[in-house]
């Protein structure tokens, strides 16, 4: 995964099945609460995201993502961290 847009797609599809929330609903600035997912979908979210990406997000991670774009940011740092590139 390269960048934004390409999480932002992937992610989409994950939170569809996860909460069953239509990708195309789904913008950076969208609330993670509008969403309706609790802690185990974020959790599962989470496993999701280190599987594909190798992008480890801890509890505190998780518990710190308020809108999409955060979870977006969190996984492209997540993922340079995995990969030891420098974070920008």
């Amino acid at each position: 995964m390269t960048g934004g847009q390409d999480v932002l797609a992937w992610l989409g599809e994950t939170i569809e099945e996860v909460a069953g929330v239509p990708a195309e609903e789904l913008r950076p600035e969208t609330a993670i609460a509008d969403l309706g997912m609790d802690s185990l979908s974020m959790t599962e979210l989470a496993v999701t995201a280190q599987d594909k990406t190798g992008a480890v997000l801890s509890d505190d991670d998780l518990r710190g993502m308020v809108t999409v774009g955060d979870v977006i940011r969190g996984i492209l740092e997540a993922g340079r961290e995995a990969a030891g590139s420098p974070v920008s």
